[in-house]
């Protein structure tokens, strides 16, 4: 193989290097754009969750509470309804 020849065959590989090079550079900034994007929508959905659970634990808590407060009353009419008689 001549000289010409090797220097050609040299820079076709460094050509292939370089555009490969490029390839996997503009591949791993558009994986990076994505992931950032799959994050942020990722954390709204997290932050909706939250807050729907977050309603959904208060009004737990308030049915809880406005059931003990109707046992009390009944509890309190029996004690009453006993009294009288």
């Amino acid at each position: 193989m001549s000289y010409e020849q090797k220097k050609m065959e040299y820079e076709g590989k460094m050509l292939l290097a370089e555009e490969t090079k490029e390839f996997l550079k503009d591949s791993m900034e558009s994986i990076k754009e994505s992931t950032k994007e799959q994050h942020e929508k990722d954390k709204e959905n997290f932050m909706k969750i939250k807050e729907e659970t977050r309603a959904r634990h208060e009004a737990a808590i308030a049915q809880g509470k406005a059931a003990r407060e109707n046992i009390a009353s009944q509890i309190a009419k029996a004690k009453e309804l006993g009294r009288r008689r």
